[in-house]
This record gives structure tokens, C-alpha cells and sequence, in this order.
């Protein structure tokens, strides 16, 4: 399942395996952080993708899009930074 989305700050998102969040805006600032699981984070303009283990967290310096995929079942906040 894909979504296409502008997905809201300070929110937590579940994932199921194989499902795609591909979101077409991510403000500057906004740090998506894996609470659980594993997901597999690309964005526009970056060479890097990144596999993100509970914990883990990727900020993003410049409004980008990016694609989200859980490998296994997940959680995922989104959270942005004044």
C-alpha cells in the first residue's frame, strides 16, 4: 500500500511490512524518528538512504520529499523543530 501525503508534524504512524508513506513535503527541521521496527527512509536531493532502527532518527535540513517503507511492522513520529 502506497500513501501520497503531506504527513502532520507531532504525529506517530504505523506501518505495516511493505508499506510505502511517501510524502510530498517534509518541512526543514522535521526529524522522523523510528520508535519501532525497522523502515528504509530515502529523500529528494540526498545521495543517502537510510535504514532506521528503533531510535533512530534522520532530521531534515531542506524541505524534501521522501519515501518511507517499513521493512517490518513500525511505528514513526514525525517531528518538527521551531
Amino acid at each position: 500500500m502506497s500513501q501520497t501525503t503531506h504527513i502532520p508534524t507531532d504525529s506517530v504512524l504505523e506501518l505495516h511490512p511493505h508499506n510505502l508513506l511517501n510524502a510530498d513535503q517534509i518541512d526543514a527541521g522535521t526529524t522522523i524518528l523510528c520508535e519501532e521496527g525497522i523502515l528504509w527512509l530515502t529523500q529528494s536531493n540526498d545521495m543517502k538512504d537510510y535504514m532506521l532502527e528503533a531510535g533512530d532518527s534522520v532530521t531534515v535540513d531542506h524541505g524534501h520529499k521522501i519515501l518511507i517503507e517499513a521493512i517490518s511492522e513500525a511505528r514513526v513520529s514525525v517531528i518538527h523543530h521551531n
